[in-house]
């Protein structure tokens, strides 16, 4: 039996790095793998954890520039004690804080760490001491792999392994009629969006573009599921929005939801509005659903829509672009519909839970 630590920079909060680790950790093979899981703290993430079946032990990791030396010597020394009581075999932190500790302790310990980056952009000499901590880097796309073209050894060391959908779970024969029963839609053509909401998911380019495809089709609707977790200010900055562009009367906030697969049953089309983006899990969910996707031509999403084949990609920041692209779909259910059945496809040949977990886990027998 192979005890694994795992290590993730939340305990309240489930975005799609929580999502897509806590899918890996549903489906390791426990005859040879025993997971055990560090988050900051106690909530909505450590409850689900707990909820199946997985164990979780709570060690505070505050941000560096925040805290003093003793301090951090305090939590590496939780890390390194917490390795030893648990006989880790090997460590794979979730996110950069996650890595800098766990990565530190585990050298220490000279217990193997593999460091799961999910995030686009550069971060500066810490990220830099991750890499050297790690004797290997999972990045989620070809485009978050690109930041590490300085590390001499990045083709040994750094290597792409895709998010990936369970298909029992996110399928074409979602109808999503509770969601339209929930929030009185109807039977209205839905476009919706879904994600955090967090400012460089561009979520203003999409209700600009609702705006204007409001004009040509007087009875679509749109749906924004997805929760602001920093206070509620952006969220009322895009509730304002939607008011001065006159959606008041065809838009919803749905919140944070957990039952994505109807969410994506109800629509016609998924957007995604990025200005930066490391996956877009959503997409992988949407098109396993056979669903047709908008998406802006950010980060990874090349790598995962096939722009006119499984969806229509568009330049950032361009909410013109965007609305075309929607109407163009709304137009043409025929197209929308091959796209949809395409997208499904190529989610099935390259982006299944089960490839995934299976990549992950070889990884670990390397390293053993």
């Amino acid at each position: 039996m192979i005890h694994l630590l795992y290590v993730d920079i939340f305990g309240d909060y489930i975005g799609g790095g929580q999502i897509s680790l806590l899918a890996l950790l549903k489906r390791l093979d426990r005859r040879l793998y025993y997971p055990l899981v560090v988050c900051p703290s106690r909530g909505k993430f450590a409850r689900v954890l707990r909820n199946n079946g997985i164990e979780v032990k709570i060690i505070e990791m505050k941000a560096l520039k925040t805290i003093n030396f003793l301090q951090i010597i305090k939590t590496i020394k939780d890390f390194i004690l917490l390795l030893k009581e648990k006989k880790i075999d090997l460590v794979h932190a979730n996110g950069l804080r996650a890595a800098i500790y766990s990565g530190l302790a585990a050298r220490w310990q000279g217990v193997p760490f593999i460091w799961h980056v999910r995030v686009i952009e550069f971060g500066g000499w810490p990220e830099k001491l991750c890499a050297y901590l790690a004797e290997r880097i999972i990045v989620n796309s070809e485009a978050v792999g690109e930041k590490f073209n300085w590390l001499k050894n990045k083709s040994k060391k750094v290597v792409c392994i895709y998010n990936g959908v369970d298909l029992d779970e996110f399928h074409p024969g979602i109808k999503g009629d509770n969601i339209r029963k929930e929030f009185n839609l109807g039977n209205s053509p839905l476009v919706g969006i879904v994600g955090g909401l967090i400012p460089w998911k561009g979520h203003r380019y999409f209700l600009e573009a609702a705006a204007t495809v409001s004009r040509k089709f007087s009875e679509v609707k749109f749906l924004v599921v997805g929760e602001d977790f920093v206070g509620g200010r952006y969220r009322r900055q895009l509730e304002d929005l939607a008011f001065k562009l006159g959606l008041v009367d065809r838009i919803v906030f749905a919140g944070f939801r957990q039952d994505i697969p109807e969410i994506l049953g109800s629509l016609e089309i998924l957007v995604l509005t990025s200005l930066q983006e490391p996956f877009g899990r959503v997409l992988i969910e949407a098109m396993a659903c056979a669903k047709p996707v908008v998406a802006t031509n950010a980060g990874g999403v090349p790598e995962i829509v096939h722009d006119g084949e499984t969806g229509l990609l568009v330049p950032m920041r361009d909410p013109e672009a965007l609305a075309r692209s929607i109407k163009l779909l709304l137009n043409n259910k025929e197209k929308a519909k091959e796209m949809g059945e395409k997208g499904r496809r190529r989610v099935e040949e390259n982006f299944t839970i089960e490839a995934h977990v299976k990549k992950v886990e070889s990884l670990y027998q390397a390293l053993r």
